[in-house]
C-alpha cells in the first residue's frame, strides 16, 4: 500500500537523481527521474525539478518512492501538512 504526500525538492543532480523532504515528517527521500510520469530523458530543468519546488509523491511501506508529480494540480490536491502551515508554507 502506498502513501501520497507532499514534499520539497532539496537537491537535484543532472545525472537523474533528486532528493525531496516530506513536508510533514521532514524525512528525506531519493528518487530517480523515471518516477516522474512522462519522463523521456529530459533534464531536471525541463522536468521542473528545482530546489524549493513542491512536489506530490507516493511511497511504499518500505519508504521507496513510487511516483513523483511536479504538476501544480497534483500538489494542490493534497492537504497542506500542519507543520508546513505553521512554518508559512
Amino acid at each position: 500500500m502506498s502513501k501520497a504526500s507532499v514534499g520539497v525538492i532539496v537537491r537535484v543532480s543532472e545525472d537523474g537523481l533528486a532528493f525531496l523532504e516530506e513536508a510533514d515528517s521532514k524525512r528525506c527521500f531519493a528518487f530517480t527521474f523515471d518516477k516522474i510520469a512522462g519522463y523521456r530523458g529530459q533534464s531536471a530543468g525541463e522536468l521542473g525539478l528545482r530546489i524549493g519546488s513542491r512536489v506530490a509523491f507516493s511511497y511504499s511501506s518500505l519508504l521507496k518512492v513510487e511516483s513523483v508529480s511536479t504538476e501544480p494540480a497534483d500538489v494542490e490536491s493534497l492537504p497542506t501538512p500542519i507543520a508546513a502551515t505553521a512554518a508559512g508554507g
